[in-house]
């Protein structure tokens, strides 16, 4: 602790002289130092007067101490209603900044209704522009999780599927009808050319007409 001596008043004779003896008695005073008793040396604080007993009785003080402007800064960026808007908090590190805000949010939204979730998913008209779409609150996730979950069975069942022997004979059945029914269309379409004296010949690269006469083909 430092102490600072007040100047003598310059307008009353004598103020000097009677500092300057003031001063000369303090120094060449013979009394004893004393030193200052144990109990003096700290501060003590009664118990009594703190008005709890313990420290688990009191509530712990959250947010930004001492920072109320801040925290009305937080108070007005979140509750804008507009699009936007941003916050911005600037502070030194470990300085409470980034719990204060999130304590505040926290507040804010346990009183409103949840937000919806949005997700986009592909668009197979236009790949470059994804569908958004709205789900309630908390689906967002489980549904990726599942859309992985299919992907992933899927790569696994169509191949096995194709390989079967269900979908073989399904699929010899298939072409059977449409050889039957690709013949019988060819046999009706040579009969109807057939009366107008034409004859539809098979070749390598397709099929060819060509003019008849007495039911044979008119050489070039």
């Amino acid at each position: 602790m430092f102490f600072k001596r007040s100047q003598p008043d310059a307008a009353q004779p004598g103020a000097h002289k009677a500092a300057k003896s003031e001063v000369e008695v303090l120094a060449t005073s013979d009394a004893p130092i004393m030193p200052l008793p144990i109990p003096d040396l700290r501060r003590t604080v009664d118990p009594a007067g703190l008005g709890f007993t313990t420290t688990t009785e009191l509530e712990p003080i959250s947010g930004l101490i001492g920072q109320d402007r801040a925290l009305r800064a937080i108070e007005f960026g979140a509750n804008m209603r507009s699009n936007d808007f941003n916050v911005f908090v600037l502070g030194p590190p470990a300085s409470g900044k980034r719990t204060a805000v999130k304590q505040y949010l926290e507040r804010k939204a346990h009183g409103e209704a949840p937000p919806a979730d949005w997700v986009y998913v592909n668009n197979f008209d236009n790949p470059n522009r994804p569908k958004a779409i709205r789900l309630p609150s908390g689906r967002a996730r489980p549904l990726a999780k599942a859309m992985i979950g299919a992907i992933d069975e899927l790569r696994a069942t169509i191949p096995a599927t194709f390989e079967g022997e269900d979908y073989g004979a399904r699929r010899r059945s298939i072409e059977e009808q449409f050889r039957s029914g690709q013949e019988g269309a060819f046999e009706e379409l040579n009969k109807r050319a057939a009366e107008q004296n034409i004859a539809i010949v098979r070749t390598p690269t397709g099929f060819v007409m060509a003019p008849t006469h007495e039911g044979k083909i008119v050489k070039p």
